[in-house]
């Protein structure tokens, strides 16, 4: 190391039910540190609210997987043709 600390950037996202945060070194872009939590408070509360309505009927694993692909594929992107 030349003595010079490098320069990063700090990131913090903040989910309905969790927490993220990480370090990047901005000179290469590597990711130094990253952490994650849930917060369980929360999903106890949700599970507690949801079981006052009656017992939660279980999502299949399929439905889960194609939630999740929409979620991080689909979310939020730009629709094909969309005019920037």
């Amino acid at each position: 190391m030349s003595g010079q600390a490098d320069v990063c950037a700090v990131g913090v996202d903040f989910g309905t039910l969790s927490g993220r945060a990480l370090v990047v070194r901005l000179s290469d872009g590597a990711l130094l540190v990253s952490a994650a939590a849930v917060m369980a408070e929360d999903v106890a509360r949700t599970v507690h609210i949801a079981r006052q309505i009656g017992q939660p009927v279980p999502i299949a694993s399929e439905t889960i997987d194609a939630l999740f692909d929409r979620y991080q594929n689909v979310y939020g992107q730009q629709p094909q043709g969309a005019l920037s």
